[in-house]
Formats: structure tokens, sequence, C-alpha cells
């Protein structure tokens, strides 16, 4: 048998490096766009350079049975652990996609909670004033939440940074809009602020009540 046909160390050697050389870029360059994303990019790599390696080693004079042999043995480990990967993927990204909705639940409710609450409070006094106040239920609301006056915005912080506005004010109603950067329900929706995607919260004050509107 040639020995110029048999892997020496060096070549060994060679291909080792360029392996974790390859498999360590993929991680790094596409890792910017989130672990997961590094990790199936690494595996993708890992997987053609195992599948080269192979045809590399298990080349001629190896007679064709063990040629075979070893691709069979290589390709059917590689499918097994390509089917455990994608499984594996589909159910971390099902976990993680609860836990956003969970998340996008609980800080909905934070921001929903804390504009109704104001609300409350500004029917209370109105009503509680009655007849003996020339204040409108708008005049009440602006001198209860000065941070909301003259088109100002207010920036919030609980769970997620929400910025609070309002949208429109009448005598005897007011319609307040909170959004926030966590993504919401359709990735087309259009923000008051312009931007798209993100969670939006509406209410509105009337002296009938309060109405809440989920927009995103």
């Amino acid at each position: 048998m040639d020995d110029r046909n048999n892997p020496t160390l060096t070549t060994m050697l060679w291909w080792l490096l360029s392996g974790i050389v390859l498999v360590s870029a993929a991680f790094i360059i596409r890792s910017g766009s989130g672990l997961w994303s590094g990790i199936d990019s690494a595996g993708l790599v890992a997987g053609v350079y195992i599948v080269a390696m192979t045809l590399y080693v298990a080349r001629k004079p190896l007679r064709w049975q063990a040629r075979l042999w070893v691709y069979g043995v290589v390709f059917v480990s590689v499918g097994v652990i390509a089917f455990s990967w994608c499984q594996n993927e589909t159910s971390n990204r099902l976990q993680e996609d609860l836990r956003r909705r969970q998340y996008a639940v609980q800080a909905r409710g934070a921001a929903v909670g804390t504009m109704t609450s104001r609300f409350h409070r500004v029917l209370e006094e109105y009503y509680q004033r009655g007849a003996r106040s020339k204040e409108t239920l708008s005049e009440v609301f602006f001198r209860q939440n000065q941070s909301l006056k003259d088109g100002k915005k207010e920036l919030l912080n609980f769970m997620e940074r929400w910025n609070l506005s309002v949208e429109s004010q009448a005598a005897d109603s007011i319609v307040v809009v909170a959004h926030s950067a966590v993504k919401g329900d359709s990735a087309d929706f259009r923000n008051i602020d312009g931007t798209t995607g993100a969670m939006q919260e509406r209410v509105i004050l009337t002296k009938k009540g309060i109405v809440h509107v989920s927009e995103n």
C-alpha cells in the first residue's frame, strides 16, 4: 500500500485545525443575531465538515466494502444527530416563544394597571367634587398628571420601558396610549410614534367609565 495515500499526522492536524476554525467562525459570525443562530450555524458547518472529512479519509485504496461501511456509519450518525438537533431546536423555540408571550402578558398588564389606576383616581375626584367644582374631567386629569400636559410624554419603567402620551382630549374624555419596545402580536402594526411591531395599549376615560383596548 502506497504510504502517500494514507492520511499523515500533519494532514490530520490540518483537518482538525480547519474544523475548529470553520466551526468557531460560523458561531462568532452568526452569534450577533442571537445565541441560537450561532449554535445552528456552527452545527451546520460541523456537519458539512464531518461529511467532507469522511469522504477524504474513506477513499481509495480502502476497499469499497470498507468505504461503504464507513459512509453508512457516518451518515446514519449524522442523520440521527441532525434529527435530534431539529427536535431539540423546535422544543427550545417553542419554550422561548411561550416565555416571550408570558412576559408580554405581564408587561401589558402592568402598563394597563398603571393607566387604569390613574383614571380611577381622576373619576373618584371628579365625582366626589361633583357640582361644587367647575373643573372638567380633562382638567382634573391634567392636574393629577402634570407630566402629560401640553403634549409631553412620560417614560414609565415597570418590567419594560413604556412611553405614555395623550393621543386626544376633550372636556369629558381623555385617550392615553402606551407603547413599549416589546414585540406585539403583529410585526406590521404601526405604533403611535411611527415605529412598527411593538406592543401598544390604549385606555379611554369618559364620565361613564374606563375603556381599555389592546391594539398590538
